[in-house]
């Protein structure tokens, strides 16, 4: 057996919002009624750099830029690590209404924040546990400046982010 670190955190992550994210918007839909609709994800990515080439909105990102790792029995017959990622889990969404797009953006927090306690709840995560706080960041602007009379696209982001942690041996 080798090692997964962040690497195994980012595929169960991905694989794990991927299998329960749209039955969790639709059950959100439902709950507000208010006709703004959570779209379903376009796309899954996992490099930094592919987050400036996005073709189609709405997409998800899970993403791992940094981790702890802490070396146990690293001499003998095997070896065990501590694992303990920080992870970025989150949405971009494009919208022409700043204020529908704001709303877009903390209901898909929301849908992240609980997919993530309830994976942890079932285990749903590969033996991964989240530790710690979720840190929530929102952020829009417009896409691009709008010509007089124009309408421009607004473009947001929600980042949830936190760290995991798993013992692995080797």
């Amino acid at each position: 057996m080798s090692f997964s670190l962040a690497e195994g955190f980012v595929n169960a992550l991905k694989a794990y919002i991927e299998a329960n994210l749209t039955a969790k918007l639709g059950a959100l839909d439902a709950e507000y009624d208010d006709g703004i609709v959570l779209r379903p994800m376009k796309a899954t990515l996992k490099g930094i750099k592919s987050l400036t080439l996005i073709p189609e909105y709405p997409v998800l990102y899970v993403v791992s830029p940094d981790q702890d790792v802490e070396p146990w029995n690293a001499y003998g017959d095997g070896s065990t690590v501590k694992s303990k990622p920080h992870v970025y889990a989150g949405v971009i969404e494009l919208n022409t209404d700043q204020e529908t797009l704001q709303l877009l953006l903390y209901r898909y927090a929301r849908a992240l924040t609980e997919l993530l306690m309830e994976g942890l709840g079932e285990k749903g995560l590969s033996g991964w546990d989240i530790v710690g706080s979720f840190e929530i960041d929102t952020a829009s602007s417009p896409l691009k400046t709008a010509e007089e009379g124009e309408a421009t696209p607004f473009i947001g982001e929600i980042t949830v982010g936190f760290r995991g942690q798993k013992t692995e041996t080797k």
